[in-house]
C-alpha cells in the first residue's frame, strides 16, 4: 500500500469510511512491521483532510502502546521533489530534416538524443536573431526568436562531437563570408585611412580649410564599416562583448561546450563583481548604453544575443546558486536539458551521418544565415487555429502557476515559458516555411511539445538545492547534525547550543518546517513559568 494509491483510493472516502479504514489499516498496520510507517504515513494523511488529525493521532498512539509497540512515526518528506523525466520525442516535435539529422547526429557520437536538441535550436537561433520577430497572438506584443539554453552532462560525455557537429556549417559559412568580405575591409580601412589623413591636413599648416575638413569630417562620419563577420565567441567579458555586437550588426552567439563564460559573466576579470546587464538586455533586444571612459561610448538599440551553453554539473550548480544570476532572472531565461549518459553502452565504431543528410543541414544553415535583414526585420504570425493552440497552452500554464499548481516553485522561469513556446515556433516555422506564410497549427504543436519537453528538463533545474531559501538551507543543516548525534529527545536550548551560527528567531522557523516535514515532533508542557518545549526526533531518520 503507497501513499500515492492511497491517496486517489481515498479521495471520495466519506468521515464514516475514514474511521472504518482506519480500523482495519491500523490492525494491517501492526501486523506487518515492515510497512507499519507507510501504513501510518497513509492514515495520517487522511486524517487531515478531514481535520481529525489530532484525535487519529493519539488513538493510533493509544493502541499501538496497549499492544506493546513503539510510538508510531509518520515518514518524514523529502527536500528534494522527485521529478519524472520524460523523453524528447524528435518525431512529433521536428520538422523532417531536423528530426533525421538529430537522430543521425546522436547516432553518429553516441549520445542520448536530448544531448542534441538544445545545441541544435540554439544554433538554428543564431542563424534567425534579429531579422526576423514572432507577434505573439491576438496582441501587438513581438519578441526576437533567439535562445538562452544550457545541457548539463558529466566530463566524458561527449558534449565537444556533439557541439563540434551541429555548429560546423555555422563556422563554415563565417569562412567563407570572411573570405568575401576581405578585399571589401581591405578598401574600407584604406578608404578611411585616406580621409583621415586628408582631415589632419586641412586641419593644419597652410593647406588648413575649415570647411573642406568639415566635409571630410562629415564623409568620415558617413562611411559605413565594414568588418569581418564573427557569427560566435566564447572566451570574452561582458564589456568586449558589448564591442563585439557594435560590431556585428548588434548580433552575437555565444555557442560554447565549456560554459566558461559563466565565470566571466560572474566577475573573472572585474573583481569578483557580476555583470549580467547585456545578457538582460540581449535577451529581449532591449536598448543599452556602455560608458567608456578610455573610449567612445557604444549605444546598442536592439542587441540580441543567442547563448547555447553545454556544462558539467559543477559549473550549472555554481551558475544556479549564483545570487545575482538569480536575483535578476538571468538563469530563468534558459532552457535546460539533463541527457541520460550512454556510458559503458557505447559501440567503438558509430554510423556515419549520411553525406545527403549532411548537405541538407549544411544548406539550411546557409539559407537561414542569408534570410532577412537587420535594418528591416520581418514580423511572423500565426494563423487562426495556430492561435487558438496556442491559447489552450497559455491557459495551461497560467492554470498551474495558481497557488498548489507544480509551477508555482519555479514560477519566475513558467512565466516566460510562453513566450519560449512562441519562439521555438518562429525558428521552426522558418526552417519549413516561406517567412511571408502564417506559422500554422502543426509548427505550433511540435514548438508546444519542445515547450512542454523543457518545463519537464527545468523541473529537474529548479527541484535541487539551487533556489533553496535560507531556513530549508539551516534546517538541512540542523538535520544532519540530528542524524550524526543519533540522540532522539532534544531540548530547544540543545539545538540551538549545537547551531550557534543560526539566530533564534530564524531557529524557531527551522524547527516549524522540520516539524510540519515529519523530521521532528515538538510538544510543550504547561509548566509555572515558560512552556517546556521538548523535541523528539523521527527515529526513522537514523535508518537514512
Amino acid at each position: 500500500m503507497t501513499n500515492t494509491a492511497n491517496t486517489n483510493e481515498q479521495k471520495e472516502m466519506t468521515l464514516l469510511e475514514f474511521f472504518e479504514y482506519t480500523e482495519r489499516a491500523m490492525d494491517l498496520a501492526f501486523e506487518r512491521r515492515n510497512t507499519n510507517k507507510e501504513i501510518f504515513t497513509n492514515i495520517m494523511y487522511q486524517a487531515r483532510k478531514f481535520g481529525k488529525e489530532d484525535v487519529t493521532y493519539e488513538l493510533m498512539q493509544k493502541k499501538a502502546k496497549e499492544r506493546g509497540e513503539p510510538e508510531l512515526w509518520e515518514m518524514p518528506q523529502s527536500f528534494e521533489k522527485p521529478v519524472q523525466m520524460m523523453k524528447f520525442n524528435p518525431d512529433s516535435c521536428l520538422p523532417d530534416l531536423l528530426r533525421d539529422y538529430l537522430k543521425a547526429v546522436a547516432e553518429y557520437v553516441q549520445v542520448d538524443i536530448e544531448m542534441c536538441v538544445l545545441p541544435l535550436l540554439s544554433v538554428l537561433s543564431r542563424c534567425v536573431q534579429g531579422k526576423f520577430n514572432v507577434c505573439f497572438p491576438n496582441t501587438f506584443h513581438e519578441e526576437p526568436l533567439n535562445l538562452y539554453t544550457l545541457t548539463v552532462a558529466s566530463p566524458g560525455e561527449r558534449k565537444s562531437g556533439v557541439f563540434s557537429t551541429l555548429t560546423a556549417p555555422l563556422f563554415e559559412y563565417q569562412k567563407k563570408e570572411n573570405e568575401r568580405l576581405a578585399p571589401l575591409i581591405a578598401e574600407y580601412r584604406a578608404k578611411r585611412k585616406s580621409l583621415a589623413n586628408a582631415f589632419e591636413s586641412l586641419t593644419k599648416g597652410k593647406n588648413a580649410d575649415v570647411d573642406k575638413a568639415q566635409e571630410i569630417a562629415l564623409e568620415l562620419e558617413n562611411l559605413k564599416p565594414v568588418n569581418r563577420l564573427t557569427l560566435n565567441i566564447t572566451d570574452c567579458t561582458p564589456e568586449s562583448l558589448t564591442a563585439e555586437l557594435a560590431d556585428n550588426n548588434e548580433l552575437m552567439g555565444i555557442l560554447d561546450d565549456e560554459c566558461g563564460i559563466f565565470d566571466n559573466i560572474a566577475g573573472l576579470y572585474s573583481n569578483g563583481t557580476a555583470n549580467i546587464d547585456i545578457f538582460l538586455k540581449a535577451y529581449d533586444g532591449s536598448p543599452l548604453v556602455v560608458t567608456r571612459r578610455s573610449k567612445e561610448n557604444i549605444y546598442l538599440e536592439h542587441p540580441v544575443i543567442t547563448l547555447g551553453l553545454m556544462a558539467q554539473p559543477e559549473p550549472f550548480a555554481k551558475a544556479m546558486n549564483k545570487p545575482e544570476f538569480a536575483g535578476r532572472g538571468l538563469i530563468h531565461r534558459f532552457l535546460f536539458a539533463f541527457p541520460e549518459s550512454k556510458q559503458g553502452s557505447r559501440k567503438q565504431q558509430s554510423p556515419l551521418i549520411p553525406q545527403e543528410l549532411r548537405e541538407q543541414y549544411g544548406s539550411l544553415i546557409e539559407n537561414l544565415l542569408n534570410a532577412g535583414t537587420v535594418e528591416n526585420p520581418q514580423i511572423l504570425r500565426f494563423n487562426t487555429n495556430a492561435s487558438n493552440l496556442l491559447g489552450d497552452y497559455f491557459y495551461s500554464i497560467e492554470c498551474r502557476l495558481k497557488e498548489g499548481g507544480n509551477l508555482v516553485y519555479m514560477a519566475e522561469w513558467a512565466n516566460k515559458l510562453y513566450a519560449k513556446c512562441c519562439r521555438i515556433a518562429g525558428i521552426l516555422h522558418l526552417c519549413t516555411h516561406n517567412p511571408t506564410d502564417l506559422i500554422d497549427e502543426d509548427t505550433v504543436m511540435k514548438s508546444a511539445g519542445i515547450a512542454m519537453w523543457a518545463e519537464n528538463q527545468a523541473h529537474k533545474a529548479f527541484s535541487g538545492t539551487a533556489f533553496e531559501g535560507k531556513t530549508t538551507k539551516n534546517a538541512k543543516r540542523v538535520l544532519k547534525k540530528l542524524k550524526d548525534n543519533r540522540q532522539e529527545v532534544y531540548t530547544r536550548s540543545d539545538i540551538s547550543r549545537d547551531n550557534r551560527t543560526i539566530k533564534s528567531n530564524e531557529l524557531d522557523k527551522v524547527l516549524e518546517l522540520l516539524d510540519n516535514m515529519k523530521y521532528i515532533k515538538i510538544t510543550e508542557t504547561k509548566t509555572a513559568g515558560r512552556p517546556k518545549v521538548t523535541i523528539k526526533v523521527n527515529p526513522l531518520i537514523f535508518d537514512k
